[in-house]
């Protein structure tokens, strides 16, 4: 809807949600995303759609970071060292977002076991993959912090 507002100067916008849930299954499993024949297949198929329609398009991947705190499952309330950690882990995950690296993206997560969470785990790989290496730079990096759990954003655009 945001789009539709920003751009009501009468451009015809259509979106096309995807709900993408593959990279926890892949950690859990010891295998990288495209190791599933699927995901490659998928990505392709996006791909050859986009270029078959001629038209600009924008990728947005709608994606929180880290989810810690009490709320989240973990055992001890988030206070001041913890979200200076997890400002520090999210920033050494979105340098390779920023770098257009899927596989150094899954890695970075994948590391410690997605430690902090990381919901945005597929849909950001997917973006990644399909932006096929372009650079982006963080625009903002915040959390929203709250004594029973944080969750921590970013903006990365990718031009």
């Amino acid at each position: 809807m945001f789009l539709r507002y920003l751009f009501a100067d009468g451009r015809d916008i259509r979106i096309v949600p995807v709900l993408a849930s593959f990279a926890h299954e892949a950690m859990r499993q010891g295998q990288r995303p495209d190791d599933d024949a699927r995901v490659p297949r998928f990505l392709e198929a996006l791909a050859e759609t986009i270029a078959a329609s001629g038209q600009r398009v924008a990728l947005i991947a709608g994606a929180d970071l880290a989810h810690v705190g009490p709320r989240f499952g973990d055992a001890e309330p988030v206070g001041a060292p913890e979200l200076e950690r997890i400002e520090r882990e999210d920033g050494a995950m979105l340098e390779s977002v920023a770098a257009g690296d899927p596989q150094a993206f899954f890695e970075s997560v994948a590391g410690d076991g997605d430690r902090r969470r990381i919901c945005g785990y597929s849909p950001i790989y997917a973006l990644l993959r399909s932006l096929g290496g372009a650079s982006g730079s963080v625009k903002r990096y915040g959390q929203w912090p709250d004594p029973n759990g944080v969750v921590s954003f970013a903006s990365v655009v990718f031009e």
